[in-house]
């Protein structure tokens, strides 16, 4: 209690003595959220798996001050034992194998100038291969640097991942590598008008760690993808997309794949969408595909079925 009474005083001084942290800390933003979710795997010849938790997230953003701003999250998730199955028909996904998860999912520094965005520290990121895959009550998130820099109708982007955790690590291990040398990725963002279009890198290290949530998925890859929107009415718009993935093997991982994509959704006053969507993996035997550190980019994807393991 003293060094938080001691803390609390020292930052009250100073903001009265600086003007604009005492401006910045009322511009600073909190937000939380509560979650009730329910899950249920249907095996065939085992026992079904089940399991009910509430989740929490606590979110601080500290206000600019000279183009310097920064972040805290808290994610957790604990399971209700009485809507919960016991031993192999508890379902682990939702709050690990221990009923809890807590974890600071985010703390990082963010400077901003003009067009440009740095990012360092443990943050959410949403790329083609990296990204936060909302499907459960824990979100990835990434000890990573990240920049981007907008200029007109584009937006560049580079960054370097180093860790990640989240349901898609499973969550009785917390933080795990993206590799044992991380991996790196850029890209290019444009959009103007009726048309959008991506094209992305990834550099993806081996990984020899036992406990690997991924196992080792080395390899390099290309991501491409172009959109284009078209107005049929007022109240009706016609998104036709294409994308492309190819995937060249690094260190042994048999990581190695072209996979194409073609989707076209009809939107209603921009509140309900009729998706159709198609992927098609070339791969050879042996071969498989990596999705990405998350739930992927692909169109066909779907909470935990991908085209990973359906083409394996």
């Amino acid at each position: 209690m003293k060094l938080i009474i001691t803390l609390s005083l020292a930052t009250l001084i100073y903001a009265e003595q600086t003007p604009q942290i005492k401006q910045m800390l009322p511009e600073s933003k909190i937000s939380a959220k509560v979650d009730l979710l329910y899950s249920a795997n249907h095996i065939k010849n085992s026992p079904n798996q089940y399991a009910t938790a509430i989740g929490s997230n606590i979110f601080y953003e500290l206000a600019e001050y000279n183009g310097f701003s920064g972040g805290l999250e808290f994610s957790s998730a604990h399971n209700i034992n009485k809507f919960t199955g016991d031993g192999k028909k508890e379902n682990q996904t939702l709050s690990s194998s221990d009923g809890s998860y807590t974890q600071l999912t985010q703390g990082y520094i963010n400077y901003t100038h003009k067009g440009l965005n740095i990012r360092l520290g443990s943050q959410q990121i949403d790329t083609p291969l990296a990204d936060s895959d909302h499907i459960r009550l824990i979100d990835n998130r990434f000890q990573a640097f990240m920049a981007t820099y907008e200029l007109n109708d584009f937006v560049l982007t580079i960054g370097y991942l180093d860790k990640w955790q989240g349901t898609d690590t499973g969550l009785n291990n917390s933080w795990q590598n993206t590799g044992d040398n991380g991996a790196y990725f850029s890209g290019i963002f444009y959009s103007k008008g009726l048309i959008d279009y991506n094209i992305w890198y990834y550099d993806i290290s081996k990984d020899t760690l036992a406990e690997s949530a991924t196992g080792n998925v080395a390899n390099k890859s290309i991501y491409a993808d172009l959109t284009l929107h078209t107005k049929l009415s007022d109240n009706l718009m016609l998104n036709s997309s294409v994308q492309y993935l190819k995937q060249n093997e690094q260190s042994n991982s048999d990581i190695k794949a072209n996979i194409y994509g073609l989707m076209s959704e009809l939107v209603f006053k921009k509140d309900l969408t009729f998706c159709l969507a198609y992927n098609e993996s070339k791969k050879q035997n042996g071969k498989h595909s990596f999705s990405g550190f998350g739930g992927g980019t692909l169109y066909t994807n779907m909470d935990i079925m991908i085209i990973d393991d359906i083409t394996d």
